[in-house]
């Protein structure tokens, strides 16, 4: 597989894992956006970063959610544009060729040098732009989805310690069973504890200031839907996101590795 091949399939590993983790991070907020929006005077329906408290659990600032979630859409529209465009390159201009003549054996032999690998096919200059193009982009890319692998990571572990607390007062959990939860169980049985305990329904509240809202009769109660796997979502979004990382930290690499094919042109 040639350089152009080894790009397309990077971009499209970077585009696919994009997806999964949108995917997945975004349907667990959803899915327990109105039940964890218990704050008063703020938004706070975000699975990450959720809060404990001797009455209910509550989420963090639903920006969070929508940064971890959202952060990979531009990493998405880019990678699959340079997944197409390498594709298309290793795919089309496999048989353009630029011949050069060499001497062996008193023999004049005709060598076939692939122009999509030929970093002076398209002139010098326009081989240095195109790569400090793709540098900068794999370089705010990667720095865009580490800021979003880390945010996911921190506040999966910062709501799954949170929730060991409300774990032990639903379940009733004292001595060696308190101390289980807190220190056995991992963040994936938490979740799933909060899965089943969690009601399914709470009674609407009204937000402080709220002034258009509709009348006590005509209120609806937050629902959260059917159970989900909330601890297997979050776990599928975070790996994908550092994956996705891992990727264009090669891809940083390879644009640097680049630089000695431009520089000579």
């Amino acid at each position: 597989m040639g350089r152009e091949g080894l790009l397309a399939v990077l971009y499209a590993a970077s585009a696919v894992l994009s997806v999964v983790t949108v995917a997945a991070s975004t349907t667990v907020w959803l899915h327990w956006s109105e039940i964890l929006d218990n704050c008063a005077s703020r938004y706070c329906g975000c699975i990450l970063n959720g809060e404990s408290s001797p009455i209910m659990f509550s989420g963090g600032e639903i920006q969070l959610c929508h940064f971890a979630s959202f952060a990979p859409l531009p990493v998405f529209a880019i990678a699959l544009i340079l997944s197409c465009y390498y594709g298309y390159k290793a795919c089309m201009y496999k048989k353009v060729t630029r011949r050069t003549s060499k001497r062996r054996s008193g023999r004049a032999v005709a060598v076939a040098r692939s122009a999509a690998e030929d970093p002076q096919a398209g002139g010098g200059q326009m081989a240095l732009s195109w790569w400090l193009v793709l540098l900068v982009t794999s370089v705010l890319c990667c720095l865009l989805l580490l800021a979003a692998a880390g945010a996911l990571t921190a506040g999966y572990h910062a709501s799954c310690s949170q929730y060991r607390e409300t774990a032990v007062r639903e379940l009733g959990a004292v001595g060696d069973a308190a101390a289980a939860v807190y220190d056995r169980l991992s963040c994936g049985a938490i979740f799933d504890i909060m899965d089943f305990v969690e009601p399914h329904t709470r009674p609407f509240l009204a937000k402080v200031g709220q002034e258009d809202y509709y009348p006590l009769s005509e209120q609806r109660d937050r629902y959260r839907g059917d159970p989900v796997d909330t601890g297997g979502a979050l776990m599928t979004a975070i790996v994908s996101s550092w994956l996705n990382s891992a990727v264009w930290l090669a891809l940083v690499a390879a644009d640097v590795k680049l630089y000695g094919r431009c520089k000579c042109c």
